[in-house]
Formats: structure tokens, C-alpha cells, sequence
């Protein structure tokens, strides 16, 4: 039976205003080392803080659970 765990990435969206907000520029970077690890992005979404701001990024990882 396949086991899997999961991991979760609170990303800061950074910037200032609602149109000039966006990830950090090793956004792409922090997505690649998960994947090295064996970690694959299922799920991403952004934190509301009101009349359309977002603070953060939330990002849900899964992996399998290798047997000993």
C-alpha cells in the first residue's frame, strides 16, 4: 500500500500595492529544491488580507513514503 507525506510552504508575496505584488525572485529556485527531494507541487493559493490583498503564497507538496 502506497504512504505518502506532505509538506507546506508559507511563501511571502512581496512588493507593495495590489498590482505590483509577486512571488520572491528564487521563487523558481525554492520549487526546484523541493522537487530534488522528491517533493511534486499538488496545490498553490494566496492568503486573502482584505479588499484584495495577499500576503502570502500557500504551497502543498506530496511525496511517497519509501519502505524500510
Amino acid at each position: 500500500m502506497e504512504k505518502f507525506e506532505y509538506k507546506v510552504l508559507r511563501i511571502p508575496i512581496v512588493g507593495w500595492g495590489i498590482f505590483k505584488k509577486d512571488v520572491p525572485e528564487n521563487f523558481q529556485d525554492l520549487l526546484n529544491a523541493e522537487g530534488a527531494d522528491g517533493w511534486r507541487l499538488v496545490n498553490s493559493s494566496v492568503t486573502a488580507t482584505g479588499f484584495g490583498e495577499s500576503n502570502k503564497l500557500i504551497c502543498i507538496f506530496v511525496r511517497e513514503v519509501q519502505s524500510v
